[in-house]
């Protein structure tokens, strides 16, 4: 087989080959002057067009079933294009008019879009109006369960609430009236019951003393005196030492449990609520707003006056049951034990200031500032004491 006939039964010819090879077959014909030329030139092209057209019989028949699978594939795949063509069409019509319908829609929606964030707005004010209007309830529900730390913040939130992003609504000034004189009431309630648990509630023992140990005790009671750290067995003195308190531990409020079960817990509860309140300087000395204007520090003269009164009636009522006479005889021995019960009340209610300032050490460890004037230290509460052993109990004895 001449180049003329491998090229033309090559089925790996190009398609650039194979035009030159038509090219010049065409030459060849056009340049022959003999028939026979031409007719021999024919008949080898016609020979290599049938081996050509057999051989490529053959091939089809070996691949019918692949090329049959790749015409089917082929015609699923074109089908697909078209149809991805015209959906992609429908769509650039779609945007296109979309794009038009916008144009002429937009001051609208740019409305109604602020209209939305508008009404998002006002249910989130009703929502917090609502909760703002369940304050009073809850607060209530607080103070008569003595959970005064919850009671604080949620009348402080409250408040601030009311002041700033719901300063504007008419219909809440009565409520935010309402909750500002709370504010003070509760401050007031805090005080009553911190005065409470530091005076209140420190057990009388002029009914719980037996007579016969009156005088035995009595060569202690100057020891007692002298020494105001002495250790006593009363339940009161089952709590942790002031000085054993951890001023960075968080204080927290158990809903579930007894706020007075723990009386050093409690006190540091209604400190933290005071401060919560920002009421500790007027809590420490006094506050004129308030119906007793004395602060802890000025009730200490007062309060201690008073156990003083109360324990010395009781002595005599005790006695008086006993069918024993006020005497001039018997009166060393009322005096002694009338100093036995006072002096015991006292140490606790030292002790029960100690919770008190350690607690007021632990905000001021925290970083906020409260002037020193305002505040009280152990020496004013001895020498209170000191002064009303003195004084109140000379007058009644003296």
């Amino acid at each position: 087989m001449d180049e003329t006939e491998r090229i033309a039964t090559s089925p790996s010819s190009k398609g650039r080959e194979t035009s030159e090879f038509l090219m010049r077959i065409v030459r060849t014909l056009s340049h022959s002057a003999d028939f026979e030329q031409r007719e021999k030139e024919k008949a080898r092209i016609d020979k290599a067009y049938k081996q050509s057209d057999k051989k490529l019989g053959e091939l089809v028949t070996a691949h019918y079933e692949d090329l049959t699978k790749v015409t089917q594939d082929f015609s699923r795949m074109s089908k697909c294009i078209n149809d991805s063509r015209e959906r992609i069409t429908k769509i650039r019509e779609d945007l296109s008019s979309c794009k038009t319908l916008l144009h002429c829609k937009r001051d609208e929606l740019r409305r109604l879009w602020i209209e939305g964030v508008e009404h998002k707005a006002m249910v989130a004010l009703l929502d917090q109006v609502e909760l703002i209007k369940e304050v009073p309830v809850k607060l209530d529900n607080f103070i008569i369960s003595k959970h005064y730390l919850h009671a604080t913040d949620l009348l402080v939130n409250a408040v601030a609430k009311l002041e700033k992003p719901l300063a504007g609504i008419d219909a809440l000034r009565d409520l935010k009236a309402e909750l500002i004189a709370r504010n003070e009431q509760l401050h007031e309630t805090l005080i009553e019951e911190l005065n409470k648990q530091i005076y209140a509630a420190v057990p009388d023992q002029s009914v719980s003393l037996k007579r016969s140990s009156s005088y035995r005790r009595g060569s202690n009671l100057t020891k007692q005196l002298s020494d105001p750290e002495c250790k006593q067995t009363k339940p009161t003195e089952l709590l942790k030492p002031p000085e054993m308190m951890d001023l960075n531990k968080e204080i927290k409020e158990d809903l579930n449990g007894n706020p007075e079960e723990n009386p050093a817990h409690f006190i540091a509860v209604l400190v933290e609520a005071l401060f919560v309140l920002r009421k500790i300087p007027d809590s420490a000395e006094r506050n004129k707003k308030m119906k007793d204007p004395l602060g802890i520090k000025s009730k200490i003269e007062p309060e201690l006056s008073a156990i003083v009164a109360r324990t010395s009636q009781q002595v005599v009522d005790s006695y008086a049951q006993q069918g024993e006479s006020l005497s001039s005889q018997n009166q060393p021995r009322f005096l002694l034990e009338l100093l036995e019960n006072v002096f015991h009340q006292f140490r606790n209610v030292a002790r029960m200031h100690k919770i008190v300032l350690r607690n007021l050490q632990r905000i001021i460890v925290s970083g906020v500032p409260v002037r020193n004037e305002l505040l009280y230290d152990m020496n004013d509460v001895w020498s209170k004491i000191q002064a009303v052993v003195s004084i109140d109990i000379e007058i009644d004895y003296g």
